[in-house]
Formats: structure tokens, sequence, C-alpha cells
């Protein structure tokens, strides 16, 4: 900082930022320069891009003689490029930051340090091979070919395609470039930086030989200017002094008219100044309302968007609790139902069953009576027939005897034969009644295992279908506002940024 403010200060000249002074506190340095009110060559680029070949004579010169004060003084700038070339009042080109600017100790001295900016640094720099006065007039080529083609000659995407190039030397001049302004930029830019000519040789320069303006319209800043005018001014100023005859007899001096003309040029520019910032504020202010059409529209879009679609999810949500909860209710009143069938069923079943006890326990006293019955009549029938059998066997003897015998054992037979076909008849009945009890109890838990089965898988399902439909409605709802979101910043920010285009370079 401090080798910056010894060159700065020590420099006096019309082409230089003016050094004032300079204090400093505990924390930073302040340094006091001349202000240079029109910015600096960068902006103009970046609304014009190319400039005319008359307007890159004028700026270019100055930035020659500028150099030549600087080399005399054994001072190497090693950093020009058009961001550090302000613009005076009157578009007078002057050299300013000095940060990377130093002096030689002896004639002959090279520097290696490695500096500058990379689209104007030269290849000898990149090298280290040591460099000197010659790295500035790299740059001033560098500067030249960006002023007429609106763009550096080395310019890549990345800076080491960028530096590879500077060391191949490989750029494009295009056709429409003068031969003199070729020529100068092929001498400008040789890799030889002994083969490059110094700021006295560049001065004497065809480029420079033509009508050069003195002087340039602040329109020039944003809008390209009339050529036939700029070179016309010259053309008046190399006449040789003639007397003018003035509409009432006067006469008037080529000096005289000079100053008039100068004038003329000056409410011109002013007049072509306030035009365009007219222009440019009308500009605005078209973008500034379309901005605010489109942010409007968006804004008013976007809610009634949002409006609609939560009423349709609020609709959604209210329909879909209404399904679940009728379907609710139709589950609880089909399981109400079964129960009240199911306990219907089972009294009936009791009563059934009781019903089946008690004619069973009718049947089976009724089976014993029977049996009793006839268990006593076979008894008497056979103490009867015992009691003739033996009155018979007293009266007839042995043969008397055998008969009654025989009758007798054929009662008993028929009694026991009774008695089995009776108990064949209970155990039938036994049978029938529990294949029927077991019958009608797997039936019965068949039918409510069932219907228990049928009611869970429905309310299951409309669970999971609910469930399905809510999340897929919030996941909607959200990729859609995020969307919208996202297109309305978008639109806006594009919006912005083409008004903030529009305005600065139109």
């Amino acid at each position: 900082m401090f080798q910056e403010i010894n060159i700065h200060r020590s420099l006096r000249h019309k082409n230089i930022v003016n050094f004032f002074s300079f204090f400093e506190d505990d924390h930073f340095i302040y340094i006091l320069l001349e202000l240079c009110r029109r910015r600096s060559l960068m902006e103009m680029h970046k609304r014009r891009r190319a400039i005319t070949e008359p307007e890159t004579q004028y700026f270019v010169k100055q930035v020659v003689e500028a150099c030549q004060y600087l080399h005399n003084r054994k001072v190497i700038h090693r950093d020009l490029k058009l961001g550090n070339l302000f613009l005076g009042e009157d578009l007078d080109v002057k050299i300013g930051d000095f940060g990377l600017a130093t002096t030689l100790d002896f004639e002959g001295e090279r520097k290696r340090t490695l500096c500058g900016t990379p689209n104007y640094i030269a290849p000898e720099v990149l090298s280290k091979k040591g460099h000197s006065f010659e790295v500035d007039v790299w740059s001033l080529g560098c500067i030249v070919y960006t002023l007429l083609v609106g763009k550096p000659p080395f310019e890549t995407s990345s800076l080491k395609e960028t530096y590879s190039k500077i060391k191949k030397n490989e750029y494009d001049i295009p056709s429409y470039v003068s031969w003199k302004a070729r020529s100068l930029i092929q001498k400008l830019l040789k890799s030889n930086p002994n083969e490059r000519p110094s700021m006295d040789q560049i001065i004497k320069h065809e480029f420079f030989s033509g009508p050069i303006p003195s002087r340039l319209p602040a329109s020039c800043l944003s809008i390209r200017p009339r050529i036939d005018t700029l070179c016309k001014q010259e053309v008046d100023v190399r006449k040789p002094l003639a007397n003018v005859k003035l509409q009432d007899g006067g006469i008037r001096t080529c000096e005289e008219k000079e100053n008039v003309g100068l004038k003329n040029e000056q409410m011109r520019a002013s007049e072509n100044a306030e035009r365009t910032v007219l222009m440019q504020i009308s500009f605005l202010s078209i973008s500034l309302f379309i901005f605010l059409f489109i942010y409007i529209s968006l804004y008013l879009y976007f809610s009634l968007f949002i409006f609609l679609f939560l009423l349709y999810l609020y609709l959604s949500l209210f329909i879909s609790l209404f399904i679940y909860i009728s379907f609710l209710f139709i589950s609880l009143f089909i399981y109400i139902s079964l129960y009240l069938y199911f306990s219907l069923f089972i009294s009936l079943f009791i009563y059934s069953l009781f019903i089946y006890i008690s004619l069973y326990l009718y049947l089976s006293l009724f089976i014993s009576l029977f049996i009793y019955i006839s268990l006593s009549f076979i008894s008497l029938s056979f103490i009867s027939l015992l009691f003739i059998s033996i009155s018979l066997y007293l009266f007839s003897f042995i043969s008397l005897s055998f008969i009654s015998l025989s009758l007798s054992l054929s009662f008993i037979f028929f009694s026991l034969s009774l008695f089995s076909l009776s108990l064949y008849l209970f155990f039938l009945y036994l049978s029938l009644s529990l294949f029927l009890y077991l019958s009608f109890s797997l039936s019965l838990f068949l039918f409510i295992s069932l219907s228990l089965y049928l009611s869970f898988s429905l309310s299951l399902f409309l669970f999971i279908s609910l469930s399905l439909y809510l999340s897929f409605s919030l996941s909607l709802f959200l990729f859609i506002s995020l969307s919208l979101y996202l297109s309305f910043f978008l639109s806006i920010s594009l919006s912005f940024y083409l008004s903030l285009f529009l305005s600065i370079y139109l």
C-alpha cells in the first residue's frame, strides 16, 4: 500500500488520476483521489461492447501519452485494463489504481512478480522469465482489441485455457477491423517482448495518423455517435485561417467559427444526453409497470389457485370423512344386527336343545315304562304259563310238561327281543341328536367367523383407502404449491433482471 502511495503521489499528468492526500487510523488507510464522474471504460464497454475506430483512437492516444510519462519516470503500471481507465467530466482518459505498479531501480532491470489481470496479462509474466515496460505494451494491445472487437482477445470460459492461449499467442482479428488497427494490434501482441514497440514508437503508428476527434459527446457512453460528425470536427480544425462573412456583413475568423461549432456540439451532446436519460427513464418506467403487472397477475392467480385448491381439499376431506363415518356406522349396525341375530339364534338353539332333551327324557321314560310293562307282562305270562305247565304236568305227566316248557321259553325269548329293540331305538335317538347338535354348532361357528372376517376386511380396506387418498391429496397439494412458488419466483426474477438489463444497456 505504501509503495502504491509513494508512486501515485509522485505523478502529475492530465491523463493520470490526481493524488491529493492520504491518512490512516488503527484499521484502514484512506486515499483522497480525483473524482472521475463518468466512471470507467469498463462501464462504457458493458453498455456498447465494440466502439468505433475514431473513439478508440481518441481513448488509446491518451493512454499512450500517459504511459509515455510513466515509462519516462521508470514506472511500470502492470495492470492496464478497461476497469482502470477512468473517464473525467469531458471524457478524458485517466489511468488509476497503482496497486500493482512498480519502479525500475536501474536500466535493464527485470521484475519477476506474477501479477496482473488474466485477460490482459503478458506471456513473460506467466512464464516468470522477467518483465519490464513491455507488459504495459501487451496490455495496451489487449485494450485496443477489446474496444474494437467487443471482447478480450484471449478470453475463454476457464482461466487455464486463457493462460494457454496467451502463451501460444492464439487470437483472431475479425475482418471488419481496418488494416491500420490490425497492424497496431499485431505489433502490440508480439510473444517476444523485445519485438514490441515502445510507447514513443506506438504514438507514431499509422493508426494515429488520421483525423482524431479532439473531444467526444457524453452520449457516446451509451449510444454510437455519428462518425462523420467526429471526423468533420477535426477537418474543420485543420483548415487555414480565413475570413468568413456573417449575415450582418461582419467577418468571423476560423477560431471564432471553431468556438461556435464547439458550442453547438456541446448543445447537441447535452440534448442527446438528456434524450438518452429520458429514454432510459421511460423504459425503466415501462419495465417497472410490466414487472408490477406480472407480479400482481401472478399474485392474484396464485391466490385464486390456492383458494380453489384448499376448497377442493376441504371438500374432499369432508366427503372422505363422511364416507368413512358412514361405513363405520354401517359396520357397527352390521355388528349389532349380527349380535342380535346370533343371540336370538342361540336362544332358539338353547330352547330347541331343551325341547330335544325333554323329548328325549320323555321318550326314555316312556320306553322304560314300556319295557317295564312288557317285562311285567312277560313275567306274568311266564308265571301264568309256569303255573299252567305245572298244572298240566301234574295232570298230563311228562308229555304235557314238555309242551308247557316250550311255550314258556317262547314267551321269554319274545320278551327279550322286545327289550333289545327298545335299546336299539334309544341309541339311535341319541346318535341323531348328537349329530344334529354338532352340525348346528359347526354351521354357527363358520357363519360367525365368516361375518367377522368380512367386516374386518371391509373396515381395513376403507381405512387404507382413506389413508392413501389423504396422503395423495396432501402430496399433490405440496407439489403444486412448490411448483407455483418456484414458477412465481422465477418469473419475478426474470422480469426484474430483464428490466434491469434493458435499463442499463439501452
